[in-house]
């Protein structure tokens, strides 16, 4: 995005929103059509280096014109000099949370967008305000890094508004500042969570191989209830599997077999975290047939499948797919293959030809030239696994994975993990019994949950453990979709009301009537949860099936999965707001959230049912449409 586009949001949705009377004056300058705002802007590329190149008054407070040899300098209505505003990207600072950056020689304090002056600038580098927070720090020093610079060495922590330290300087590097009451940080090399008052938030995740034996217990669970006696499974733990070297700790080992067919339609491995080397011979036939393929790395264990299933017949292979899609529901697939931008700081000497950042692991394939990694190379992932894809000009092809060093946890915290496992244990093995049992064990397991992470420190565990054990508990909710199958229609009566997302899936009843209403007051949170289902739909999305057309589908059918169904919910709710809504209002929302409005995507469907006597009411998706929120 342009600078000029950005400064033109800056003036309008900022400012006008906030303080009546805003009076934008301009010389030397031309408008220009903007594609990605549908607005006019004001273009000042190539003219910053005059000195009336540009001027702009924020409600008649105050006015900031560019000046040479001295920049941004903001005056009052009389003229008066007030400050110089902090460059940022090409222009004045931006106000975050009504504060923008001011800088006095080499130090960097903050005004309020009255033109009033409320931190003095007395810091070497301080970040924008987020959550009431803002990083600064103590002894950094400005590095040029070709056309860019960075603040480096010195120690980082945060003030409130008022410019109070509430969080010392004792971090060696910001990840992320505060959303949501949470920032990431490195403290001594090692990746933490903080809140507002600098406490450490606990992992979400624990690492104990325990939970993958639950894991198993669940797997178990599921294929009862979803594949009743078509699929058996049989677990059994595991020293050695194919490509790699001796497991410590061991794996645990699952085996999906097919009616009475003894060889296993696909085999599952379940690794806790650990260093391991898996060596891949290109050339060999058995890795073509039977390749030992990466599935993802959850929080607690890196999962490999050995596909034996390619000799079988087709419809074997069907079911095999079937299973792991199951699979996938289960480990939370979709979240744990999301990708972030973190940034990574490796040795030059290292051609990198492809990298990712996942929730759990690091995965790099790098060209290399010699037969290993150097002896003296090191590389700390924070708290993730790295693997590292090593194409050497000489020698075999090499996967070498590495452990972090990990968190030694307090004895009260590894007390709530083997509690959680108790109360885990127990929900999975009392529901073998039946499903009519399973909603009560579900409920007296969560309120357990609950009671056990009291406290701010771990309040932030709830919802995850409590979603686990459901995704654990009811798998066939997130992995079959509920097409209205009924035994049979002894008292059938038409349905006369319009097909919704719920009657295609029930199991996204309740997630769509906890969704704000079409409220202007929730126009923001309905954008936050746009954009965190269209990440969680592109990384989950639906399939084209053959259709089953004597149950009255067509010949190819769509299933979208429940992502994609909440997401055209809340795609439409917010629709109904914007139309409420005025343009400046919207971006100035959109800005503060740092969405573009070509990000507001989606695809809404529309359903039909189909009524077959003696089997029961079908639901299908009918139409796709392809949706772009329109930003006045």
């Amino acid at each position: 995005m342009k600078r000029f586009a950005v400064l033109f949001v800056f003036l309008i949705s900022t400012l006008i929103s906030d303080l009546p009377g805003n009076v934008i004056t301009y010389t030397g300058l031309k408008r220009q059509k903007t594609e990605n705002h549908g607005l006019n802007s004001i273009a000042c590329s190539d003219t910053l280096n005059n000195s009336d190149s540009l001027l702009f008054y924020p409600a008649g407070q105050f006015f900031i014109k560019y000046i040479n040899d001295q920049g941004f300098v903001a005056f009052s209505k009389n003229g008066k000099k007030l400050f110089v505003v902090y460059p940022f990207d090409n222009g004045p600072d931006y106000p975050s949370e009504g504060l923008f950056r001011i800088i006095k020689g080499d130090k960097i304090g903050f005004a309020n967008i009255k033109g009033e002056v409320v931190i003095p600038p007395r810091f070497n580098a301080v970040l924008p305000f987020h959550n009431g927070r803002a990083a600064f720090c103590d002894g950094c020093r400005k590095i040029q890094h070709g056309e860019h610079q960075a603040w480096e060495d010195g120690q980082w922590g945060f003030i409130d508004r008022k410019g109070n330290e509430v969080i010392r300087p004792v971090y060696d590097k910001i990840i992320r500042d505060f959303r949501e009451g949470m920032a990431t940080v490195v403290l001594k090399g090692r990746k933490i969570t903080i809140d507002t008052s600098g406490n450490i938030l606990k992992p979400i995740t624990m690492e104990d191989p325990q939970w993958i034996t639950l894991l198993g217990e669940a797997i178990t669970l599921g294929a009862l209830n979803s594949f009743q006696d078509s699929l058996k499974i049989k677990n059994s733990r595991t020293k050695v599997i194919p490509r790699f070297g001796a497991l410590k700790p061991e794996a645990l080992k699952t085996e999906v077999f097919y009616g009475n067919i003894e060889k296993p339609l696909l085999t599952f491995y379940f690794l806790p975290w650990q260093n391991l080397t898996q060596k891949i011979n290109t050339d060999s036939p058995d890795e073509k047939i039977h390749p030992l393929r990466l599935i993802t790395v959850t929080g607690y264990a890196m999962i490999f499948a050995f596909d034996d299933y390619t000799e079988l017949f087709p419809k074997h292979k069907e079911e095999s797919q079937r299973f792991e899609k199951f699979l996938k529901t289960l480990i939370n697939y979709g979240e744990n293959q999301q990708t972030t931008e973190e940034p990574l700081e490796l040795p030059e000497y290292f051609q990198v030809i492809s990298g990712n950042i996942f929730r759990n692991y690091i995965s790099l394939e790098i060209a290399w030239h010699g037969s290993g990694l150097p002896a003296d190379w090191t590389f700390t992932p924070g708290n993730k696994m790295l693997r590292i894809h090593l194409i050497p000009d000489r020698g075999p092809t090499v996967i070498n994975w590495q452990k972090p060093p990990g968190i030694a946890p307090d004895s009260s915290f590894r007390e709530k993990e083997n509690k959680l496992i108790e109360i885990f244990d127990e929900a999975l093995q009392k529901s073998f019994a039946g499903k009519e049992n399973r909603e009560t064990l579900y409920e007296n397991a969560k309120n357990s949950i609950r009671d056990l992470l009291t406290g701010s420190d771990m309040q932030h565990n709830i919802d995850f453990y409590t979603t686990r054990l459901k995704n654990w508990m009811f798998p066939e909710s997130g992995f079959i979709k509920k097409t209205g199958k009924i035994e049979n229609f002894p008292d059938y009566t038409p349905k006369l009301s319009p097909d919704k997302a719920t009657d295609y899936m029930p199991e996204v009843t309740d997630s769509i009537l906890k969704l704000p209403e079409s409220k202007p007051e929730n126009f923001k949170r309905l954008l936050e949860l746009f954009i965190v289902y269209s990440r969680k739909a592109k990384d989950n999305p639906g399939e084209w099936v053959e259709g089953n057309m004597v149950l009255g589908a067509r010949p190819k059918e769509y299933q979208p999965t429940a992502d994609e169904l909440i997401l055209a919910e809340i795609g439409d709710r917010l629709q109904k707001v914007m139309k409420t809504l005025p343009g400046h209002g919207i971006h100035k929302t959109l800005k503060k959230l740092n969405i573009k409005p070509g990000d507001l995507e989606y695809i809404r469907f529309s359903f039909i049912h189909v009524d077959v006597m003696g089997s029961g009411r079908f639901f299908y998706v009918d139409k796709m449409e392809n949706i772009r929120l329109l930003v006045q």
